[in-house]
């Protein structure tokens, strides 16, 4: 397949990288995430399946933002962002 006929069919090419290492990494956090709020992992209370595309595999269970966790999230944000602010670009 080449270039022209991707583009003509939006059809995946050939991927010869192994997704091993990404599999590896996502067993060791046993394939299920919640949100990463204020410098720590905190469960989320439900959660919704991330697929590979290719395939239609389950690759992980992501966990779903309620507006609680929204807002704590924003609420960690803005008390670290003075501390972001000071790091510049």
């Amino acid at each position: 397949m080449d270039i022209k006929e991707i583009y003509k069919t939006m059809e995946y090419g050939p991927a010869p990288e192994s997704p091993a290492e990404a599999h590896s990494w996502l067993d060791r956090n046993e394939r299920r995430f919640g949100h990463f709020i204020g410098g720590r992992m905190v469960p989320a209370q439900s959660h919704f399946d991330s697929r590979n595309p290719a395939t239609g595999e389950v690759l992980a269970q992501i966990g779903q933002g309620s507006s609680a966790d929204v807002d704590a999230a924003v609420a960690a944000a803005r008390k670290a962002q003075k501390d972001w602010w000071k790091l510049g670009g």
